[in-house]
Order: C-alpha cells, then structure tokens, then sequence
C-alpha cells in the first residue's frame, strides 16, 4: 500500500472533521423509534451498530467497484474513503469515523492499511491544567483519576494505551450483524465473554498486588456507582471526554425512547432466569437449552447483544442489550446530551473508567453462574503423559537473553540446549532455582542459563512512541507510566506413557495464590482468577522423554508480532502490523490482542505468590498460529483456534479443591513461583 494512502487514512481520523448537519438514517431501520440526531453513534447501541455497517458495506462496495476497474488496492482504497468523506455530514457523529475502522479491519483491499495508533488519535484538552504552557515540544503525563487514592494506585493499568487499544480493536474484529460483507464470526458469544473475563482476571491480579479488593459487580440498578472517574482532559478523535461525578446513579436514557433503569432490571433478571434454567426463551416464540461452550455463546449474543440473539439485538426486545446499555447509562452521567462525553460510551476509552469493571464483573456472573449449572470437566480424555522435575513440576522459567546467549554461543538452538539442560539424565532433577554452566564459548568463557523461580517486573515511565521515522521530540506526545518485564521462555519436561505418538496441547495459565476463609492457597479453587498465559501444540512419541521450549513473546493471548524494547529504555514503540504477518482478508487483526508487556501481573517489590500451572490435552484440533495478532483472543481468519471451550479447564465448576485435581491427574502439573517489581 502506497505511503500516500496511508498518509490519507490517517489525517482522515486525525484531521478536524467538517460535519453539516446530522440527518438520522435510523428511520429507514426495521423496529425502534429512531433517536434523536443530535446524539452520537455508539458501538454499544445494537441500532447505531447495524447502520454503520451498512455504510461499511457502501464503503466495501465503493472499493470492489474501484478494484475492478483499475486493478489497483490503493484506488479501492482511495475510492472507500472518498465516499467516507462525503458521508460524514450525513450521519450522526462518529458513525462513519467507525464503518471506516470496519472497513479497514476486515477488507482485503486494506490489508496492509492500518488505523491511526490510539496515541495518534489522542490530544490533551487545551483547557486541562495538564496542557501546560502548550503542547508543542511537551510530553504531558495524560492519566484520568477517581478521587480515591485506592482506585488510583492501579489507574496506571487502566490508562496504558495499548490495552485500550485492544479493547477498541477486540470490537472491530468481532462484529455483531451479518451484511452482504460482513459476519458474526464463530463462537463469538463465548468469546465476548471469556476475553471480558480474561481482562478482569489480570485487573483483579493487579489490585490484590495493589492491596486493594478484586472487582465488585455492579448489580442493583438504583444504587450510587461510587467512586468517579476524571478522564485529565483527554480527547480521542476529536470528542473531548468529561468527568463522571462520584456517587451518580442511572436514569432514564431520554435521548433513546427514555429507556429507565427498570426496563433494564428487567431484562437482567431475564438474562439470570435464563443462566438458572439453562434455557433461553421467548415468550409465545422460539427456546434454545443452554449446553456447554455453545451455551455460552448462545448467552453471549443474548448479553452482549448481537444479530445472533435469540430475542433481536434492540434494547425493546425480550433480553434487550443488556451489556450494551451499562456503558450507555454510565456515559449519559457524564454528558446527558450527547452521551458521547462519558469514556463509556466509546470502547477505545471505557476501560479507564474504573466502573467498567464493576459492569463486566456484573456481566460476566451472569455466564459464570450458568457455568456453575454444568457438571464439572473430568479429564477423562486427557492424553497419557507425566511431567518430569521435582519440585518445579517439570515447569521451568529460563532467562531469554541468557537462553539465547548461552546457544549462540555453542552453536545450538534454544530447543537444542534446553534439552541438554532439562533432558536426558537430567529430566527428573529439581531445577526450582539454579544457575548452571552449560558450556564454554569460543574464548573459553563460561556459558551461565538461570533457571528461575521469579518473574522480574519493572513500571517506568516513559514515552509512548509511534512506529514512525520521526523522533519522538517531533510532535507531541505523552508520558505514562507503563509496565515491562524481561523475556522469558518456559521449558515443560514432558513424558509419555502412552503406546502411541500422541499430538498433545500444552496450556499455560497463572493464578494468585493467597488463603482464602482459612483454606491454603484457596484463591486456586475460584476458576475465574486463573489467567491464560499461551497454548500450543507438539507431537510426542510413545515413552519419549520431552522438553519443550516455548517464549513468553510467543504467546496465543498477545498482539504480534512482539516489538522488542529499543536502545532507550523509556521508549516503547508502538507494536503496529506492518505487512509483516499472514496476506490474508482480515490482516488488520494482527492489530488485535492484549499487550505484550502487561502479560504477567506487576506483582510487588517484596514479591507477590503465584501459581504457575500447565494442562495437557489431546486431540484438540489446535489451528496453527499465523505470525501476528492474538490467536486466544482474535482467533485466526474467521476460525477460532481450539475446539475446547475456551478457557478450559476453567469454563466449568471444579469437581474438587484443585490441589486434589492436580494430585490425581498426571496430565497436570503445578508449581507456586514470584512476581517481584524491581
């Protein structure tokens, strides 16, 4: 793609938009009294949701047109965003700003364009006290507070840039109405529910090192929402976000049919009736029982709500948009006009607003409670294999720089030294802690691989920079605080006892480890504190003794391609797709995934206990990773990756304390190690 094309993209989002009046294109859709036009489109409203794709589909068509006729991506390109231009006037605001992102993120013609990076898209509002003098040759410190010094000591998480990022792209990826080009992609309800339940398992990590509780849902619709939010005059796109005021309570949304709290209580208790019934049902219309994975997702579309649902994805109908319209009423407290003024409102924002938490703890009981109906996994399909080690479990944690270091120096891959290390006479020893010579280098120095029992962390603050030839004096940006760790590689020592080769999956997963009412490390038994850490597939042969090497970079759970930390430490470059990755219809998912450097939790300077565990399964179907974007939360192409339910073993109740599942199944393996903060 021409650098003139991107050039274009990016003033498009970035460039002050001249609007004309906001003529309402809702009357022409089937169902609701359209809103008024002076409110501003919302991912988070089923209706806004469904007219901006159609105007996706116009922009697809524009360039399918263009495509044809001159053979070329970048006159496609062009022609969608001519049309995008023109349209802009004509629509509620923000409409086609989000049809353009559509576009980009699943046509093939734009597979190598990317949208503008979040920062890019970020000013400081100039009447914020943290504008300065001026933004020219300044990086002001941009961070939102809540007024409560607990909720602030983790608003360094909810700010960092490139986890809002994800979340803004999460929703771009996974669509939710079916168009002439666009599709609800497969499992996409249980996948609404398990990346919201991933995110708040790592939020939830992040204040028990904090010293503050985990999460409390928000679940009485009457009641204060409590602490506030100041988002520090930030601006995204041009909308300028305003405080939400501590202790408001929700009332009714008069810019949509004046839809109360109650008509809302309503359609969460039917949501509840549902999961506790395990049937989801319309009066005088269709039912569909709720089973397993598929049930999940079934709820999903219901919850979250989309095309898919059961009822119709419009706030009236049966199970409503019950997920949709928290982050509605949230942001009318902020701006009752417009609504567009609350960070609720817009998903490249919401997650700085420490009441998303509180909602999606909310939303995520609904379906944690009908998992709770299931009967619990058995691992009786579990494939025949035992771990090696001795009190590491066979789970080991290698330094990467002195990993690869090491086998540079002998000549070997990482594989290739890790089996020397780990393997052969040494498959059963304890290598909870060590540092071992391995070899000499050409000159004769001693070759040292740490084997660790901690993970090192480190929250500086520094400058978020854009993946551009510019210095980042240049222009202005914008210091935050932001974590980063050290490379890691985990080394599993697997044995089979099986007569067979066997394809096995390996699944990585972290849990705090505290007691809890008095049970030792009872924090293991709550399924929904574990955080998936990667998966993935190797073969094994009959009674072969086994190391795999995999690297944290590697993982299934973040964006790749990894960007390495530069030559200044206090720089983190913007981790954009580049061409890099897969040439497939919807590259610009390489864009999607959690962030590399908030993949372990911060832990603490005295060092924080956690559980370190690997499950094994067989027979998985495991989709080979392409090389960008997350595979766990952003699928492959149009396939999601695993035929298990996702987050298995923890998507059904546990059938005993899980130290006694550990005890009997020799397919798991579990071993208790440290996050410390430098």
């Amino acid at each position: 793609m021409s650098e003139a094309i991107q050039a274009g993209v990016d003033a498009f989002f970035t460039a002050s938009a001249v609007r004309g009046p906001q003529a309402s294109v809702f009357a022409a859709l089937p169902g609701d009294t359209p809103p008024p036009s002076g409110r501003a489109f919302s991912v988070f409203v089923a209706e806004d949701m469904e007219a901006a794709i159609a105007v996706a589909d116009r922009m697809t068509q524009a360039a399918a047109a263009a495509l044809a006729d001159s053979g070329s991506d970048n006159e496609a390109v062009a022609a969608a965003f001519a049309l995008a231009a023109r349209l802009r006037g004509d629509y509620p605001e923000g409409l086609v700003d989000h049809a353009a992102k559509l576009f980009l993120t699943h046509d093939h013609a734009a597979r190598n364009v990317r949208i503008p990076n979040l920062m890019s898209r970020m000013t400081v509002n100039l009447t914020s006290p943290l504008a300065g003098a001026g933004l020219t040759g300044t990086l002001p410190s941009l961070g939102g507070t809540t007024g409560s010094a607990d909720e602030d000591r983790i608003g360094w998480f909810r700010e960092d840039p490139l986890a809002n990022e994800h979340h803004e792209h999460w929703h771009l990826v996974y669509v939710r109405f079916d168009s002439p080009n666009f599709s609800v992609r497969p499992r996409h309800g249980e996948l609404f529910f398990y990346m919201h339940q991933q995110m708040l398992a790592r939020y939830d990590a992040e204040r028990l090192g904090a010293g503050i509780g985990r999460v409390v849902p928000f679940d009485d619709y009457n009641a204060s929402i409590g602490v506030g939010y100041d988002p520090g005059g930030l601006a995204i796109g041009g909308t300028a976000y305003l405080p939400r005021p501590a202790n408001g309570q929700w009332s009714a949304l008069t810019q949509i049919g004046n839809y109360a709290p109650a008509d809302h209580a309503l359609r969460r208790d039917r949501l509840r009736d549902a999961a506790a019934n395990l049937k989801l049902a319309v009066p005088g219309g269709a039912s569909q029982p709720l089973d397993g994975a598929p049930g999940s997702d079934a709820l999903g579309h219901a919850d979250e709500s989309s095309g898919k649902s059961i009822s119709g994805p419009g706030y009236t109908s049966f199970y409503g948009n019950h997920h949709g319209f928290g982050h509605v009423f949230t942001a009318a407290l902020s701006d009752p006009a417009t609504y567009e003024g609350g960070v609720m409102y817009n998903p490249a924002a919401a997650i700085r607003d420490p009441f998303f938490w509180r909602w999606h703890r909310h939303v995520d009981d609904i379906n944690f409670h009908y998992q709770e109906k299931l009967p619990a996994n058995d691992f009786a399909a579990a494939p025949e294999v035992a771990f090696g080690g001795g009190n590491d479990a066979g789970l080991v944690i290698l330094d990467s720089a002195l990993l690869g270091n090491a086998a540079a120096g002998l000549g070997a891959t990482v594989g290739q030294l890790a089996d020397a290390l780990l393997g052969g006479p040494r498959f059963a020893l304890d290598a909870a802690r060590d540092s071992v010579q391995v070899g000499q280098s050409g000159g004769g120095q001693p070759l040292i691989v740490t084997l660790h029992d901690t993970i090192e962390t480190e929250l500086r603050h520094g400058i978020f920079q854009l993946n551009t030839a510019q210095e980042v004096e240049d222009e202005p940006r914008f210091t935050y605080p932001y974590l980063w760790h050290p490379s890691y590689h985990f080394a599993i020592r697997l044995r089979s006892t099986a007569a067979v080769e066997q394809l096995v999956t390996v699944r990585l997963f972290l849990c705090p480890a505290y007691d809890v009412d008095g049970v030792t490390d009872g924090s293991l038994n709550d399924r929904r504190q574990w955080i998936e850490l990667d998966k993935f597939a190797a073969p094994i042969a009959a009674g072969e003794e086994k190391v795999l090497v995999r690297a944290d970079t590697d993982s299934t759970i973040v964006r790749r391609p990894v960007t390495p930390l530069q030559a200044n430490p206090d720089v983190v470059r913007d981790l954009h797709f580049e061409g890099q990755g897969d040439d497939h219809p919807d590259a610009a998912a390489c864009e999607c995934g959690w962030p590399y450097h908030l993949l372990y939790p911060r832990g603490t300077t005295a060092g924080m206990r956690f559980a370190l565990l690997a499950v094994v399964t067989k027979d998985d179907a495991l989709i080979k990773q392409g090389q960008c974007g997350s595979m766990s939360f952003c699928a492959v192409t149009d396939e999601y990756p695993d035929a298990k339910p996702m987050g298995y073993p923890f998507d059904r109740p546990l059938a005993r304390p899980f130290a006694d599942l550990v005890a009997g199944n020799p397919s798991l393996a579990l071993r208790f190690i440290t996050i410390k903060e430098r």
